[in-house]
């Protein structure tokens, strides 16, 4: 992507967004549930405080507040998804502070944009035709990646987590994983996205051409 070129031209404007990335990929996955739960959470922890690291300048005066007013670190070791919301309400409160000083450093900002990368990775190592135990185990009723999504969700628009952007591979985990987070449109078949989401129609030929002895 030529970003310099759209930026000079107009039709991109940077410095919207706080850009929290997850990758999922990185996830302990054990075949304890229990410990599991314990990788998921680090990842979280883990791009959390890297996105603290990140925006610390920008969001200094709202993590110090709201230190003050909690008593509590901005992170909860045990528990990823408060740390999350957490998160989010430490950036709308630096971003309500901007919206009353047009010189703020966030003045411009928008909210969170949350990158989660193969987020099916994670519920993909649990998947076995001849034992569901595992999957079921994972995916169980309120799961803790159930109830992540969920708080995306709770957190999305107004709260502050602007835009998302998800990928995978597995429709079985955009189904069940996320099902907590019901508010996402699929774009894998637009045209404009098909280098980034997958095969593109070329990818597709070619490979027909070179296994199809007639060509067609």
């Amino acid at each position: 992507l030529a970003v310099d070129k759209h930026v000079q031209a107009g039709t991109v404007t940077p410095y919207q967004y706080l850009v929290l990335s997850l990758d999922f990929s990185k996830i302990n996955r054990d075949p304890d549930p229990g410990v599991a739960k314990v990788g998921l959470f680090n990842m979280i922890n883990t791009a959390i405080a890297m996105f603290y690291d990140t925006y610390m300048a920008y969001l200094n005066e709202a993590i110090t507040r709201n230190q003050q007013l909690t008593n509590q670190p901005i992170i909860n070791q045990n528990n990823a998804i408060d740390s999350l919301d957490r998160c989010v309400r430490i950036v709308k409160s630096a971003l309500q502070d901007a919206e009353e000083d047009i010189n703020h450093r966030l003045a411009d900002a928008k909210g969170i944009y949350l990158l989660a990368d193969e987020y099916d990775a994670f519920a993909n190592e649990y998947l076995n035709l001849k034992d569901i135990t595992s999957y079921d185990g994972i995916h169980r009723g309120q799961s803790s990646l159930k109830d992540f999504w969920a708080c995306v969700k709770a957190s999305m628009g107004h709260q502050k987590i602007t835009k998302c952007f998800i990928t995978g591979v597995l429709p079985l985990s955009l189904a069940d994983a996320t099902s907590g987070f019901n508010i996402a449109t699929n774009v894998s078949s637009k045209r404009e996205l098909a280098g980034l989401c997958g095969l593109s129609s070329g990818d597709v030929r070619s490979a027909l051409k070179t296994f199809c002895s007639n060509g067609e």
